[in-house]
This record gives structure tokens, sequence and C-alpha cells, in this order.
């Protein structure tokens, strides 16, 4: 028999009392963080079951559901939110929403969207994010297309998608008509063109991002070091490698210590790249 661990039911505990002090709208609320130690399917059936004895809707349980494949109880889950009328709740729903997309089930979470009153931006943003995750670009352009409010995560979901889908031009419109762009927007762009063997139009991109004063995160430095990789540009390859020194990134970070070694041999600079190692 697998037990939880003592803190781990303390603050199960500590949930269920304070049900017994708040309405049952909000008493959930007040769970969320015991959802972020539930690391395996034995934790998440106690603690379920706990709440359910305890009156206390688990509907905090449904990312975690989602995360850990548990499509059993994440339906029971939602049995009992909607025996609670809580599915019209934005919190519940957006749980719910999360759940069945974590497990790749559009058509569950479809149906989940189409019934929200109050659809906010995590609800689109989420939707349009896990069809993108399964590939359906169609779905996501659609939903993507109907949403209201544009924020720069759908923006970025949707701009990866077009870019895992070869449509460089449309993800390419996109980005150019964003009025807010982050370092995830440029990310996605820059890797977008490797990923479709555009190199030339991933470093252009590279030096609009730094001109514009934002600083790359690992995953475009890595990108950015393919394209220099296949286009030969030694020096800039070597001003990345001094602009990672200067950052104080590590070369463990991500890729970036294996994809400098490659950019240095495919440059033919062999000592440079025994160097980097």
């Amino acid at each position: 028999v697998i037990t939880v661990k003592t803190n781990f039911l303390i603050s199960v505990a500590a949930a269920a009392a304070a049900a017994e002090d708040m309405s049952v709208m909000s008493a959930p609320l007040s769970c969320i963080s015991i959802s972020d130690k539930c690391n395996a399917m034995p934790e998440l059936r106690q603690v379920h079951a706990h709440l359910i004895k305890s009156n206390l809707i688990s509907s905090f349980s449904a990312p975690v559901c989602g995360i850990l494949l548990a499509f059993d109880e994440g339906l029971q889950i939602h049995g009992q939110i909607l025996k609670g009328c809580l599915q019209d709740d934005p919190f519940v729903a957006n749980s719910l929403l999360r759940m069945y997309l974590d497990w790749g089930q559009l058509e569950l979470a479809g149906q989940v969207l189409d019934k929200m009153p109050n659809r906010d931006v995590i609800s689109w943003s989420s939707m349009i994010s896990g069809c993108v995750k399964v590939g359906d670009i169609n779905l996501a352009r659609k939903l993507f297309d109907e949403m209201p409010d544009k924020d720069v995560v759908a923006c970025n979901s949707m701009i990866d998608g077009l870019m895992k889908c070869g449509m460089c031009k449309d993800a390419e419109d996109l980005f150019e008509c964003m009025n807010v762009r982050d370092v995830i927007s440029w990310t996605a762009m820059i890797s977008g063109y490797v990923h479709n063997g555009c190199p030339n139009a991933a470093m252009e991109l590279f030096r609009r991002m730094f001109n514009s004063g934002l600083h790359p995160d690992v995953v475009a430095l890595v990108n950015v070091l393919s394209a220099i990789a296949e286009l030969g540009f030694s020096d800039e390859g070597r001003w990345i490698h001094a602009y990672i020194h200067r950052s104080n990134i590590k070369l463990s970070s991500g890729n970036i210590g294996p994809a400098l070694i490659d950019m240095y041999f495919k440059c033919g600079l062999v000592s440079d790249a025994c160097n980097a190692f």
C-alpha cells in the first residue's frame, strides 16, 4: 500500500478544513497549491477521495489528471463539477479545458469551450495551443479568427503551428501584424525559418530582434547557431559565442554546447570546436 507523505496529508486536511469556512464555489481555490504536489497516481487518488468525502469539489485536480493522463479520474471530476453546478465558473471550466487538451482530446475540450458562457483569453489561448500541439492547424486558425481579443500567447501559438506546417508566409504576416511581440514571438519565427530551411531569413530576423533591444533566449541562440552553420558565417558564429560568454550562459544550457561545436566544425574551425568542447 502506497501512502502519501505526512506533510502532504496535512496540506490536504487544511484545505478540507478551509472548506467549512467558505462557500463551495470558492473552496477549490484554496486547494490549487496541492495540485502541484501530486506527482503520482496514488497521491492523486487519495487526495481526490479525501476531498470528495469532505464535500470539497475537486475541480483543482482537473489539470493534474491531464498531466498524469488519469482519464477515469478526470471524467469523475468532470461529473463532480457538473453535479455541483460549477461548470460556468471560468476557473473550473479552464481547468477542465486544460485537462482534456493534455490528453489530446480536442473534441471533448471543444465541447467544454462551446458550453462556456464567458470565455477569456486563457480559454481561447489554451484551445488554440492544444490544436497546434496535435497538428490541427485548420481548427487552430478557425478558433484564432473567432478570438475577439488576440493576445501574444495565442499569436505565438499560431506562429509556431504555421511554421511547423511550412506556412512561412502566413506566419510572417501574423508576426508583422502583432502590436506586441515578446522573446517567444521572435524565437518561434527564427526556429520556424531554420526548420523550413531558410537560414538567411533566420539570421536577418535575429539581427532585427537584437537591434530591437530584446535578448535572445537559449532556444533562439541554438537555432541561430544552426543557421550560421548552414551559411558558414564563422565571424557571426564567433560573435554569438562571445555573446554567450558575456551573458554568463552556460554551454550546458539546452543544446548550446553541441550547437557551438557543430557550427565551428561546419565552418571549418576545428580548433575553435575543440576549445568549445
